[in-house]
């Protein structure tokens, strides 16, 4: 069962990118999720995938949301792959918390 955390979802800088608040380079988004570009990138090609749902962390989306979360992180890691970028290798990450340094509070790969 997904637990919704959406005391906090009205401040929230995903949500709000979500609802169109807020400007984005996005990706790809279908019904459940949005990749845009990191406002901050760490390298070329830092993408976020982040479901259009809030939730805090990995551990409170159903099973079925998690899997197309990594499955549309897969396919833009592939994406990246045949891009003029073609680097050498793809970091996913998913930081929980603030000691693991997850700077906005939503759910993302």
């Amino acid at each position: 069962m997904m637990r919704n955390s959406n005391a906090g979802a009205a401040h929230c800088l995903f949500c709000r990118i979500v609802e169109g608040q807020l400007p984005s380079s996005r990706v790809v988004e279908d019904e459940h999720c949005i990749a845009l570009m990191d406002a901050f990138p760490l390298r070329p090609g830092h993408v976020l995938v982040i479901p259009r749902r809030h939730a805090e962390t990995l551990t409170d989306l159903t099973p079925e949301l998690r899997a197309h979360l990594l499955e549309t992180a897969q396919g833009i890691a592939q994406a990246l792959r045949r891009s003029p970028l073609a680097p050498d290798g793809i970091h996913f990450a998913i930081n929980e918390g603030r000691a693991a340094h997850q700077t906005v509070p939503h759910c993302h790969i």
